[in-house]
């Protein structure tokens, strides 16, 4: 098994974009706390350096910028909103926190990248350009 090295850029920039989509279509393009046109598909408990979990679906929840920047003040009213809304994220987890120190390797990094990119094509989704909310 090898593992991940450090100048992995260009998986981890088509991962982001992939994860993003993914996250913006099963959420409706709605923010999760006010319901909102959101925009920015948003990292939440487990930080983008976990490479086990970043791009993982349940771990980022689309809200609206207003409600981006208030959960980097306090995230109570997130984790709220998620345990009420989002019960199987909340379950995901509570399941996967004593995991957060396993490493991932490369042979993950590109498996992971093909069944997203396999599950954006079956669902039809355009991946925005660079910038674009």
């Amino acid at each position: 098994m090898s593992y991940m090295p450090y100048d992995c850029g260009i998986i981890e920039h088509r991962l982001d974009r992939l994860w993003s989509a993914l996250v913006a279509h099963y959420a409706d393009q709605r923010c999760l706390m006010c319901g909102r046109n959101g925009c920015d598909p948003h990292h939440w408990l487990y930080s983008r350096r976990i490479h086990k979990f970043r791009w993982h679906i349940k771990n980022g929840v689309y809200l609206c910028r207003q409600c981006h920047q208030a959960t980097h003040r306090s995230g109570e009213k997130l984790l709220l909103a998620i345990q009420e809304n989002l019960p199987e994220h909340w379950a995901w987890l509570q399941e996967k926190t004593p995991m957060v120190s396993e490493p991932i390797t490369i042979d993950g990094l590109m498996f992971l990248m093909e069944s997203l990119e396999k599950t954006v094509g079956e669902l039809g989704i355009t991946l925005k350009t660079r910038g674009e909310f």
